[in-house]
């Protein structure tokens, strides 16, 4: 059955309404985004295809946000992981998005860390007024919707930045020199007419962090707390990283060849997972599944991402964790490419799987090793109490790391890096 969904065309099942619908778009965020999400294709084509010359400055970014969040002392420290991650993944996702210094603006950041927040809070308390008081669902947005407040507080930021690079297109027809190479840049390049105002560019560059910030952070501390809790790895995974970086430096081809970090990485989202279900679709009409099964219009489907995940047919032992799972597996003959982090498949569902897998998963789990790989470099963490992992928090369907976690951290120094 999940193939079938997988191959549904869009006129039968529809991922773009299914989100629409779960995330309140149309109210909570605008008309543009649902029938206009141009951006979703410079996600998927220019930003992947940037990831090799974006590493140099995402990886300046990160060492200067890991030593603004974490101690700089060789004595344990008590950090606020979450709070912690969260702005580190900001800052450097942010490199990418809008360039240096406004990503590390402490207030341009705060904003998306909490426009990300608020719009998700935003949707489930919408999700909770039945379809037909379509009234009260508009009079709820206008009150609680943070897209009018935030864009205006945003544009702010990015009018300034984005009215030099309009005046630099015209004066010099496209090319000129200094000209940043970031996702603002490739929107810019790709907008049209009302595409190119500057409040319309603010939104998408909002929009972004949005659909970005909360679940890379949410990745990261999963696999922050895996770390702490399981810190026989972190030896074996930095000489990984150390041996690596010392060849190639911090490049594409270095991370690639991370194997074990990816396959520790994979294994701490598989059995500690961000959501129970993935592959969200509308049915536009009715839907016949191959087994007979059929669904009428208007039905929102997904797949049991967590029960795919821990399944023991497929995951032999699959409660338990073992972080060199996948990267023993890709050690075997032709084996090496289908089990990484961002390739999805019947059996790793975190990214969706077909033609409507996650555009910017590419872009996501390199930053996520860019983070992580840095991190186990250059500090130790553990839990107070060994190897007890705190509580996750459900909300709705969607399983989050605790976010009030504490962590201990101290600094070391390796020669070399």
């Amino acid at each position: 059955m999940i193939n079938d969904i997988r191959n549904a065309p869009k006129e039968s099942l529809s991922l773009q309404d299914a989100i629409n619908d779960m995330m309140q778009l149309e109210h909570v965020m605008g008309k543009e985004l649902q029938y206009d999400p141009y951006h979703i294709e410079v996600i998927k084509g220019t930003l992947t295809r940037h990831i090799s010359t974006q590493l140099p400055d995402i990886h300046a970014e990160i060492l200067e946000a890991l030593a603004a969040e974490l101690p700089e002392e060789t004595e344990w420290k008590e950090v606020h992981a979450f709070r912690a991650i969260r702005k580190i993944v900001c800052r450097a996702t942010n490199r990418a998005f809008v360039g240096a210094p406004l990503c590390h603006n402490p207030e341009y950041m705060d904003l998306n860390i909490k426009f990300a927040i608020n719009v998700f809070l935003t949707a489930v308390i919408m999700n909770l007024i039945p379809g037909f008081m379509g009234f009260l669902k508009v009079a709820v947005a206008k009150w609680l919707s943070p897209s009018s407040r935030t864009i205006n507080q945003a544009v702010k930021h990015l009018r300034p930045i984005i009215q030099e690079r309009l005046d630099k297109e015209r004066e010099y027809n496209g090319e000129w020199p200094g000209k940043p190479d970031d996702f603002l840049t490739w929107l810019m390049s790709e907008a049209q007419g009302n595409q190119l105002t500057i409040e319309n560019l603010t939104l998408r560059i909002l929009s972004v962090n949005f659909a970005t910030i909360h679940t890379t952070s949410i990745v990261l501390v999963n696999c922050l707390y895996a770390l702490a809790a399981h810190t026989e790895y972190i030896q074996p995974l930095r000489e990984e990283v150390k041996g690596l970086v010392e060849e190639y430096g911090w490049t594409k081809t270095a991370i690639s060849k991370m194997w074990k970090l990816d396959s520790f990485m994979k294994e701490a989202e598989r059995t500690n997972g961000g959501s129970a279900v993935s592959m969200h679709r509308k049915a536009l009409k009715e839907f016949t599944f191959s087994n007979g099964t059929s669904v009428p219009a208007g039905t929102i489907l997904a797949v049991a991402v967590n029960a795919v995940h821990h399944d023991d047919a497929i995951y032999p032992n699959a409660n338990n964790f073992n972080g060199y799972r996948f990267s023993s597996i890709r050690e075997q003959q032709g084996e090496s490419i289908k089990h990484q982090m961002s390739t999805p498949d019947l059996s790793w569902l975190l990214f969706g799987h077909g033609h409507h897998s996650c555009p910017g998963r590419f872009f996501a789990v390199n930053v996520l090793k860019l983070i992580l790989a840095s991190l186990i470099l250059k500090y130790d963490i553990k839990f107070e109490r060994e190897g007890e992992v705190p509580p996750n928090e459900w909300l709705s369907v969607n399983n989050m790391p605790n976010t009030s976690a504490k962590v201990l951290v101290r600094k070391v120094t390796l020669k070399g890096v």
